[in-house]
């Protein structure tokens, strides 16, 4: 199943926010549900979950979303990748932001 653009927008979102990353604090989830509610969705689901729990979180945020938002560094961000291309479904990465890359001399 391949998300459309009607599927994005009137499906259900989950959130998945690796707390562990370095990217989150105690504060993410509230400001994603703030984010989510001043867009006009209200059938989303957010889970903050520790390093080992991330895996679980994205087959289930992947097997029940329409799209799929992930805060994490650049492991969640691939395990993301993975886990929803293979369902179909876009992740929508936020908060993997690489370092600038060194011009070697």
């Amino acid at each position: 199943m391949h998300a459309d653009a009607h599927t994005l927008l009137t499906g259900r979102i989950a959130a998945v926010l690796n707390v562990g990353s370095g990217r989150c604090d105690p504060d993410s989830a509230a400001r994603v549900k703030a984010i989510f509610e001043a867009a006009g969705l209200s059938d989303f689901e957010i889970a903050a979950v520790e390093p080992g729990d991330v895996e679980a979180a994205l087959d289930r945020a992947a097997a029940q979303a329409a799209a799929v938002v992930v805060l994490g560094g650049d492991g969640t961000i691939r395990t993301a990748a993975i886990k929803c291309g293979a369902a179909g479904i876009p992740p929508a990465p936020a908060g993997a932001t690489p370092a600038p890359r060194r011009r070697a001399s």
